[in-house]
């Protein structure tokens, strides 16, 4: 290191999702089974985009599961990471899903 000069402390996952989104933040109510409550939860863990869902793990769905006690294995029985694909693709037009997409879009004149 030169002197006078500080070192710029290094990024964690964990620092990353504390971060405001870098664009609106998505309406996480189209994924299916997540409402009012549970979009403000997610906000509050500073989750506010599809893409953010859509590259879930595994642990952190479980992450996520210990912190809804009331909710026990939604996140894995509705499916929100499929959704939150899903609903990225509506938006975005970019797949972010395993292989081609398999939902269809209407075409728009």
């Amino acid at each position: 290191d030169k002197p006078g000069r500080t070192k710029t402390p290094q990024a964690t996952a964990a620092d990353d999702v504390r971060k405001a989104p870098q664009r609106d933040p998505d309406d996480l109510k189209r994924i299916f089974g997540v409402g009012p409550v549970l979009e403000r939860f997610l906000n509050e863990q500073g989750v506010f985009c599809f893409d953010q869902i859509a590259k879930w793990t595994k642990a952190d769905i479980k992450k996520f599961e210990r912190q809804l006690p009331n909710f026990a294995g939604r996140i894995t029985r509705e499916q929100w990471v499929r959704s939150a694909i899903e609903e990225h693709y509506k938006k975005y037009k970019t797949w972010l899903g395993e292989g081609s997409p398999t939902i269809t879009m209407p075409e728009t004149r």
